[in-house]
């Protein structure tokens, strides 16, 4: 039986010239396949909840699709027996938590930028 949480783990990768103009949604749905398909051997015949802090990422799940490559994304993420949820980024501290280090500024590094 497979339960539990997949965390403390990062995905991560530069994006593509081509994927630097993707929208929003377009960057959050990538990073979502990106990371399933990433722990597809975990995943793959399990049921398992996905946490989101952009609303508009259900949408997109739920709904018709605005473009071909979101369409393809939906069609790829439903092979999986996932629910994606919404959760308000205030109330999901592991969200972004890198960027959100809040690494110490020196006077140096003010004075560089």
């Amino acid at each position: 039986m497979f339960a539990g949480m997949i965390s403390g783990c990062l995905v991560s990768r530069r994006l593509l010239p081509r994927e630097t103009k993707f929208s929003a949604t377009e960057l959050e749905a990538l990073a979502l396949l990106e990371t399933v398909e990433h722990f597809k051997m975990y995943l793959a015949g399990h049921d398992f909840v996905a946490y989101t802090d952009h609303q508009a990422l259900l949408g997109v799940l739920e709904g018709v699709p605005s473009s071909t490559k979101l369409t393809r994304w939906k069609l790829k993420l439903a092979e999986y027996a996932m629910d994606v949820r919404y959760i308000k980024g205030i109330n999901n501290p592991i969200a972004d938590a890198m960027s959100r280090q809040g690494w110490p500024v020196t006077q140096d590094d003010a004075s560089s930028v």
